[in-house]
């Protein structure tokens, strides 16, 4: 049975560290699956979880270009395009060449798409109070490490999906 070395100098077997993997696994294909849901104030707006957070990213940033946007996300500028043309159609959100170089577009939300993420930020102010109600009952420290490993599980995915993949072009 293979074994792992641990933090401390111990070994975990597979059995352990399978365990471990699957309450991850659990939480975030979880996590990921609620996201995608559509929430009544999207319906409303006609957009999806995607095209809202992207929203938010152009109202918090008003003139944020779409490769500004893409790198925030960690996506490509193709994608943020993409939800961009949504977005427009909607009207929702616009683009605006910059004077003097048409190449640089700047992002701005309409008026309609300003009023529809003030919506998601209330949805999201709501939902992240309950989130933090979930975990009440644990010690301060043990919030506060928990954040600290999400932070460090990010960086190391974020990491991972940065590497090259097999049969991708470079």
């Amino acid at each position: 049975m293979e074994q792992r070395k641990r933090a401390f100098g111990q070994e975990e077997s597979y059995e352990e560290l399978s365990e471990k993997y699957t309450s991850m696994h659990l939480f975030a294909t979880r996590y990921v699956k609620y996201h995608r849901m559509i929430q009544p104030h999207m319906a409303a707006a006609g957009i999806s979880a995607a095209e809202s957070h992207v929203l938010i990213l152009i109202t918090d940033h008003p003139g944020l270009t779409v490769s500004e946007m893409a790198k925030m996300m960690g996506c490509t500028a193709g994608a943020v395009s993409q939800i961009l043309g949504k977005l427009e159609k909607t009207k929702l959100a616009r683009r605006e060449k910059q004077e003097g170089n048409a190449k640089e577009v700047h992002l701005y939300a309409t008026p309609a798409g300003e009023r529809a993420a003030q919506e998601h930020k209330a949805y999201s102010t709501g939902h992240t109070a309950q989130l933090l109600a979930a975990v009440d009952d644990c010690a301060e420290e043990e919030k506060e490490a928990f954040f600290k490993v999400l932070d460090r599980l990010g960086d190391f995915y974020g990491r991972l999906l940065e590497l090259p993949r097999e049969g991708e072009p470079s």
